[in-house]
């Protein structure tokens, strides 16, 4: 198995990666709607979080070892990714058919929110000027990820058992619902901490 170190040196070629098999397979899709949506989602969202972990780490606000951590996850996220978009270009040439590269991208989407929000929460930032106590802070982190797991698991539970139609209807608002709980929470946080 590939270890740490190594998928963190590797994460700016993986993200590149995916983000051209993103591009690729939406230069193939002839129509727009949620399919097209979730692949800029995806495409879009890796190369963003791993940009954000350079700046923090550039600004010095992300040690050495979170930032081995974050990268590595982005890697794994990346090589999770790359499976379902190569099965949705061979569907575009024909290569198979039926709904299953739909299915596998919706599934590994699930996985890579399951693996940002495991892995966000975990990195420890230096204490410095904050909006709220540290203890505050790290469990509105903890909630944070929480939310994040339950959200990618609803996500891919949905599109593996319900029927395609349903499970196009269903899926974001599943996926929508725990994220919404959290900007709500941190508003909420935020607001007490500036009352203090």
């Amino acid at each position: 198995m590939i270890n740490s170190k190594t998928l963190s040196a590797l994460a700016p070629w993986i993200t590149m990666g995916v983000v051209v098999l993103g591009i690729w397979k939406w230069l193939l899709d002839s129509q727009l709607g949620a399919n097209s949506f979730n692949l800029g989602f995806l495409t879009g969202f890796l190369p963003i979080v791993w940009i954000g972990i350079v700046v923090k780490k550039r600004q010095g606000r992300l040690s050495a070892t979170a930032h081995q951590a974050l990268t590595s996850s982005i890697s794994l996220a990346g090589l999770m990714l790359t499976a379902p978009l190569i099965f949705a270009i061979a569907q575009s040439y024909h290569l198979i058919n039926g709904g299953i590269p739909l299915r596998l991208n919706a599934l590994f989407f699930g996985a890579f929110i399951i693996i940002i929000g495991n892995a966000l929460p975990k990195a420890l930032e230096p204490l410095g000027a904050k909006q709220c106590s540290p203890a505050t802070e790290q469990s509105l982190k903890r909630f944070g990820g929480w939310m994040f797991v339950l959200g990618g698991f609803g996500y891919a539970l949905t599109w593996l058992v319900l029927p395609i139609p349903m499970a196009k209807a269903l899926a974001l608002p599943v996926l929508a619902l725990p994220l919404l709980l959290l900007i709500a929470r941190t508003l909420m946080v935020r607001r007490q901490a500036s009352h203090q």
